[in-house]
């Protein structure tokens, strides 16, 4: 069973590890620095505490990555997983966070 919540800094170098593993499954490669996705954290476009959340085992291992970012007038919405089941729960939760956010605006994925 996984758990989905506002990520925190100290999730960085697992979340990081997840995204690669995610990549290396996909295209046999990492894509993804701790250091870029700090940047990416603390930019002024993101709204850290609401627009980047993560699903954890209940052993607390990070299994699954979403977030949200404000582009003109889209949001556009990343949701990336290593556990299967843990993707509807993070799409769910980002969604709703979009919405309260822009509820105006269209939401995109990517």
């Amino acid at each position: 069973m996984t758990t989905v919540r506002s990520a925190r800094m100290e999730d960085l170098e697992s979340t990081a590890a997840m995204l690669n593993d995610h990549a290396r499954g996909l295209h046999g490669v990492d894509d993804m620095t701790s250091t870029d996705l700090k940047l990416y954290w603390e930019s002024p476009d993101v709204e850290f505490d609401t627009d980047v959340v993560v699903a954890e085992t209940s052993g607390g291992e990070i299994v699954g990555y979403a977030d949200l970012g404000i582009y003109g007038e889209h949001v556009w919405l990343d949701v990336r997983g290593t556990e299967p089941e843990a993707l509807p729960s993070l799409l769910g939760e980002i969604e709703e966070r979009a919405a309260a956010r822009k509820p105006d605006l269209a939401l995109l994925g990517y």
